[in-house]
């Protein structure tokens, strides 16, 4: 297998837009009727008519499935498809006026136990997840990122404004998980956080310079590829969206999260939104009035992902809405590569993308893995960025790693059949 290190960029990275702060707050009403998206359950115990309270730890045949992050009823349970043909389980619940909390959430804070803490906050509905040590270990270093990753959004200076209470309560929990914190902030001094007792470190926010293993190299002077865990290295790596959702359980001892959206729309200046996590898009559009857009992006433009249904739920880990025009929506043709090496010389992996989708257009995503590394993309998004034939290179490397998962699984499947 090639497995290369990073080196030096050829091509200029991404300055952040240099905009104003002002931004139009929207506080959203929660609908009745939510929703949660898990990974597939398949034929389990969750039927219509069972009732969960806030902070109810929800199982599942058994089997710790998701935490409810409010009160209310099962009003149907199906399967849905998501990014990449990937299956769910959507589970609707028609919520309660009346909040009730579970005795799991009490019992599980009640013990100040990091380890359990954050295991019981791993389990709320979405991707937004917390490394966590075994029982009385410690990790060497966390890293806590207050800067915006994506350089078309500045969510970071107004979440901060927004919860500063609770980000200084999470910021505190995280001193005792490591021997070492490093807090990681924008060089030009936009973003601004008293943490006592912590390291801070100032980084020029160019993309992809910004991407967690980029400034772990520029820190620490180690390369982390994408193959690796960083918990095998003992670190850790939290963004300022880890911090909203730890400190609202902490701050606030409540489960019923807050997940504040930034929402970029074109023609309008941008909007700070109050969501729920279970929150269909389709509300969460109605309430903002937004009119103009024929794609919608989630979390990033860069390597943000398209949403595929209104009925998509707000999740833990959503964090910023790019509703896109139709003349803004690039023109993907059926074009091959041109070998023009733009692609080559801004991957901060150094792989051989012009060789790299080749392979992953014909479907051998074995070949791509041993051959051309593709599990050490950082997915950055970059190569799609500047991509003279339009091919939507990025989207093509997940679905490859996609594609690589399942090989793999099906393989541990027949060899313990």
């Amino acid at each position: 297998m090639v497995q290369k290190s990073f080196v030096h960029f050829w091509q200029k990275p991404l300055l952040p837009s240099k905009v104003s702060l002002e931004v139009q707050k929207v506080n959203i009403i929660p609908p009745k009727i939510n929703k949660i998206w898990v990974r597939e359950l398949g034929s389990g115990s969750l039927r219509p008519g069972m009732r969960f309270k806030t902070g109810e730890i929800v199982r599942n045949d058994g089997l710790e499935v998701f935490v409810s992050p409010f009160t209310g009823s099962i009003v149907s349970v199906g399967e849905v498809k998501g990014y990449l043909n990937r299956q769910y389980t959507e589970i609707v619940l028609e919520k309660d006026d009346e909040e009730q909390i579970s005795q799991d959430m009490e019992t599980v804070l009640a013990t100040k136990d990091p380890e359990r803490i954050l295991n019981y906050i791993n389990l709320l509905p979405g991707e937004l997840k917390f490394s966590v040590m075994p029982s009385n270990r410690k990790l060497d270093v966390i890293y806590i990122s207050l800067m915006d990753e994506d350089p078309f959004t500045f969510g970071s200076q107004v979440f901060i404004k927004e919860f500063h209470k609770e980000i200084i309560e999470a910021i505190s929990f995280l001193k005792e998980l490591a021997n070492r914190q490093v807090v990681v902030l924008p060089e030009d001094g936009s973003i601004t956080l008293d943490t006592p007792g912590m390291e801070q470190v100032r980084i020029v926010p160019a993309y992809p310079h910004s991407l967690p293993q980029m400034i772990i190299k520029q820190i620490s002077g180690k390369e982390i590829s994408s193959r690796e865990r960083l918990l095998d290295y003992g670190m850790a790596w939290l963004d300022i969206n880890h911090l909203i959702v730890l400190g609202q359980v902490l701050f606030r001892k409540s489960v019923d999260i807050i997940r504040p959206l930034f929402i970029v729309e074109n023609g309008s200046k941008p909007k700070f939104a109050n969501a729920k996590i279970g929150m269909p898009f389709t509300h969460i559009l109605e309430s903002i009035r937004a009119e103009n857009y024929r794609a919608i992006a989630i979390n990033s433009l860069l390597k943000g992902l398209p949403l595929f249904s209104l009925d998509h739920p707000t999740l833990s880990h959503t964090c910023s809405v790019f509703l896109i025009p139709e003349e803004d929506i690039p023109e993907f043709v059926d074009h091959q590569c041109i070998n023009c090496g733009e692609c080559v010389k801004i991957c901060p992996s150094r792989l051989p993308v012009n060789m790299l989708i080749r392979y992953l257009q014909n479907r051998r995503y074995e070949d791509a893995v041993k051959n051309f590394d593709l599990l050490s993309c950082m997915e950055c998004g970059m190569c799609t960025y500047v991509c003279v034939a339009k091919i939507p290179i990025f989207h093509y490397i997940m679905l490859g790693k996609y594609e690589w998962q399942l090989i793999k699984e099906k393989e541990e499947t027949d060899a313990n059949a």
